[in-house]
Order: structure tokens, then sequence, then C-alpha cells
């Protein structure tokens, strides 16, 4: 009968003992706190391929741009200098200045959109870009028209199709347009014409062609339709003597064997392509807002 105290005794040893190496194993092992890994953000920086775009000003179109906004200009000009910079580096691979030309172009195109650009001229604007580009403005009927011309480098697109030509002009409202006429044409834009015509206002573009030597000279014609200039048609022209004259489209293009020369007179409206060596020369005329060839 005294045997069951006895296992009691014996049973009650064994728990104490598995119980005192259970709180001994849990006390041996390690005790991680719980951490927190913190990332900071890095703030991307800005590259020479980067523009800010110009917001659009607080002022009324037709108003001098505030303190503020010409302060953005100049700072999206900076930016435009910059990726020029990049264009040009032969240090760079032919990508990142691909880059910075797509860049540069639809950077063009939104500071010529933005109100206050107009109140740079034309010296000044072609200064802040390194005389890169090439600006000029005429007014008609009291109303600022510009071109801004910028050829790209040989060495990245070849040497014919490289020309960008870009249009600027207010409306009645004072509201500033852009609009890109020539995308990677072969058309060098040194002048224009703008005038009235029965639909619409109109507009020449003239220079030359790449596309060979002696280079011919070329007329590029729009009118502008609720705020977008539209291809114009130019009726098929005479053959002067002496001259080739071939017409697509809005374009026409006029050769003859030697080095050309042209010559805009904004007072009559006329375009004189010459070629000093034989003599020879042709007017084209826009005073009725069509494109025609006057007799000598």
């Amino acid at each position: 009968m005294m045997a069951a105290p006895k296992q009691s005794w014996l049973v009650a040893f064994i728990l104490a003992g598995l119980l005192a190496g259970c709180a001994q194993k849990q006390a041996s092992q390690p005790v991680h706190e719980n951490t927190v890994t913190k990332v900071v953000a890095v703030k991307p920086e800005l590259t020479a391929q980067t523009i800010t775009p110009v917001p659009k000003p607080v002022e009324e179109p037709g108003k001098e741009p505030s303190q503020g906004h010409t302060q953005q200009l100049e700072q999206a000009l900076r930016e435009l200098k910059g990726m020029l910079s990049t264009i040009g580096d032969t240090n760079r691979s032919t990508d990142e200045r691909s880059q910075a030309l797509e860049s540069f172009l639809k950077g063009v195109e939104s500071f010529l959109q933005s109100e206050g650009s107009m109140a740079y001229s034309d010296q000044d604007l072609s200064q802040k870009l390194d005389q890169q580009i090439v600006v000029k403005t005429k007014v008609e009927n009291g109303t600022s028209f510009r071109i801004v011309h910028y050829a790209g480098l040989p060495e990245l697109l070849g040497t014919l199709e490289r020309n960008w030509t870009f249009v600027q002009w207010k409306d009645a409202n004072g509201k500033v347009h852009a609009q890109t006429l020539i995308e990677q044409g072969a058309e060098i834009t040194n002048d224009f014409v703008v005038t009235k015509a029965k639909d619409g206002l109109f507009i020449g573009l003239t220079g030359y062609l790449t596309v060979e030597k002696p280079h011919p000279v070329f007329l590029a014609t729009w009118t502008l339709r609720e705020e977008q200039w539209q291809p114009r048609a130019i009726p098929n022209l005479t053959q002067p003597e002496g001259w080739s004259v071939e017409v697509t489209d809005n374009e026409a293009s006029f050769q003859a064997d030697g080095e050309m020369f042209v010559e805009v007179s904004d007072a009559d409206k006329t375009i004189h392509i010459s070629q000093d060596e034989a003599g020879k020369r042709i007017t084209l005329s826009f005073r009725t807002g069509e494109v025609m060839l006057q007799k000598p």
C-alpha cells in the first residue's frame, strides 16, 4: 500500500526536471528585436534632355508677362541651351544625343506656345540658344508672325533631310500659338511672306533645298484656318526660259545653272529669285493671296 506515494513522488520529480529543461532551452535562444529599414527617396537630377513645361501664366493674353513667368521662360531657355550642348557633344553616345534632339524639338514648340515668349526679340532669342536657330518676325495688319528654323547636325541626321521650321503667331485676342510647319525636311528656311488671301491668312516660306548643288530655291505655302495652318496647293507655274520649275502640292522648287539668291520684299509681297552669272531673274507675287509668276 506504500508503493503508490513513492510512485507519485517519482513522477513529480521527472515532470519538474522536464519543465526546468524547457525553461533553460528557451532562455538560451537569442531574442530578435523588430527592426525597420528606412528607404530614402533620392530626388532625380535634371538632365540636359529634360525640359520643365512652362506653366500657363495668370496674365491675360496680350499682356506683358509677370516677373515670375519671365523667370520660368528664362529657365526653359537655359534647359533648351543645355540640350543643344548635349546634341553637339561628340563624347556622348548617339542615343543620348538623339534623345536630346527629340526633347529639344518638343521643348522649342512648347516654349513658342507660351504667353510672353514673343516678347523676346529675334536677336535675343537666337543668342540665348547659341545662334543655333534662325528667328525672323514680321507684322501683318497689326499681328505678329515669327518663324524659327533649326538645322540638325549632319552626323546625326545625314546631310539632306535635317531641318525643322516652326511658326508662331498671335490670334485676334492676343493669344500665342505655335505650330511645326516643316518636320525633318530638306528645306532651309531663311525668310517668309505673310499676307491676306480670300480664304484666310497666307504664309509662304522660302529658302534653299539641300537635295543637290547648286541648291534649288523653294517656296512652300499654307493658309490659316481655325488657328491651324493648312497646306495650300500651288498652281502649276509657267516654266521661265532658262529655269527648271517643279511643283508638288504646296511646294515649288526653282533651279538655274548656277548659284541662286533669294530676296523677299515685304512692301509689295514678292519674292525675287536671281542667278547672277547669267543675269536671270524671276519674281513670285503674292498680292492676291495666290502664287503668281510675274513676267520679267
